[in-house]
């Protein structure tokens, strides 16, 4: 029997799924409403920083140390490994046994920085060291340039 008004009245499951503010069922709906509410970016920028401030608590800085200082303990063959970082002319050593100067313990961890004309130096003095390894860290562009 045809309606009164002309219409044919709508099947309610057919409405709902029409209907874009039907709310969702299983974990989607959790999942979107999660994701959309008001705590979720905050919560997880949060997150984010504190896994990086537990990162660099845990990690053992390295201390600087003279340019000769860095130079002679590869010249002892004290120096487990060494990385050379060209573009900060910086060399970072890792020790065999912590270095201790005078009553300061600098740890097994060390850095010096060397000058231009004291490169080649310094290159000849991780070459005599006996190193386990020995990467060379390239310059990298810290400037973005233009396209033409």
């Amino acid at each position: 029997m045809p309606h009164p008004n002309g219409l044919q009245p709508q099947r309610k499951d057919k409405a709902l799924a029409q209907n874009p503010n039907t709310p969702q069922k299983g974990s989607e709906g959790f999942l979107k409403k999660l994701i959309n509410g008001p705590w979720f970016w905050p919560g997880a920028a949060l997150v984010i920083m504190l896994a990086f401030l537990m990162a660099s608590f845990f990690t053992q800085p390295s201390r600087q140390v003279d340019t000769n200082v860095g130079l002679q303990l590869l010249n002892d063959h004290q120096v487990k490994s060494a990385k050379i970082y060209d573009g900060d002319q910086r060399v970072e050593l890792q020790l065999k046994d912590d270095y201790k100067k005078g009553n300061d313990n600098y740890g097994k961890s060390v850095r010096f920085y060397y000058v231009q004309p004291r490169g080649d130096e310094v290159a000849k003095a991780m070459e005599s060291a006996e190193l386990l390894m020995l990467p060379i860290v390239p310059v990298s562009s810290r400037c973005i340039c233009a396209m033409a």
